[in-house]
């Protein structure tokens, strides 16, 4: 089945698997995820796997990488495809070209893929406006997926695929179990309800995708997440590297969404 994700060719066929109450003045996508206690929430999280990585347990992803999702209580059609040019953007660069964009039989190979609902589908995600932008993480079997997104802070691109990743299976990068290794957490900055936000993970509960520390990644928060004085929450030990800044998905969010989902090199 060919379909067309940003605007290319791309072949559908099953990855080969190895294993209103804000104020908006200068407030960015991750203060707005501390509304409702971070932007991602975890149902049944219970077994263990191996070491180090960014994404939770394999048996939590996504049935052959396809995310079924409902968009019908998103009123505003610049809504709406802001939503989907976010999907189509996050496929496309996780997509693998086969075999050169000269051929005229060149296909993308979808690695993960996002759909409308069926009434085939049991288990999909609810998209709907809320307050903060944030959403369920991984796939549960039989319980109610949601992703929510703000009106007037949520929208852009960045945010949105930010938000899709968490549905994908993945943390934040700073949540990373050998964090410690290459960010100072400056906890005595952070407002006292915040500093959940920068739990560990327990390297048990991840999924060991052998990549190292990304401070592009578009999964980490910036240096003053969270700060209740403008001083730095979080100070890179690599010098000359800026975090919180990606609006876009960094080489290694990509390799690391593509060897989760074992998709096809």
């Amino acid at each position: 089945m060919i379909v067309f994700i940003y605007g290319l060719p791309a072949q559908i066929a099953l990855p080969q698997h190895n294993v209103d109450r804000i104020q908006y003045t200068n407030v960015n996508s991750e203060e707005l995820d501390s509304v409702l206690e971070g932007d991602m929430l975890i149902p049944g999280f219970k077994s263990k796997s191996q070491l180090r990585g960014a994404a939770i347990l394999t048996h939590n992803k996504w049935p052959n990488g396809v995310i079924p999702y409902d968009i019908s209580a998103i009123t505003d059609s610049k809504d709406r495809d802001s939503i989907i040019r976010a999907m189509e953007k996050l496929m496309y660069d996780t997509g693998t070209p086969s075999p050169t964009p000269q051929d005229p039989t060149w296909r993308l190979y979808d690695c993960v893929y996002f759909r409308p609902r069926t009434s085939a589908d049991r288990t999909f995600v609810t998209i709907e406006y809320g307050t903060g932008c944030w959403a369920n993480i991984g796939y549960y079997q039989n319980y109610r997926l949601k992703m929510l997104l703000q009106k007037g802070g949520c929208f852009d691109s960045g945010t949105i695929q930010h938000e899709l990743i968490h549905v994908l299976g993945f943390h934040h990068e700073h949540n990373r179990a050998d964090r410690d290794d290459h960010i100072i957490i400056n906890l005595d900055n952070v407002n006292e309800a915040e500093k959940y936000n920068f739990e560990k993970r327990r390297q048990e509960d991840l999924t060991d995708l052998y990549t190292k520390y990304d401070y592009d990644s578009i999964m980490h928060y910036s240096q003053t997440a969270f700060s209740k004085n403008g001083r730095p929450t979080m100070v890179p030990k690599k010098s000359g590297v800026q975090i919180g800044h990606s609006k876009n998905l960094s080489p290694i969010d990509i390799e690391e969404i593509r060897r989760f989902y074992g998709c096809r090199v």
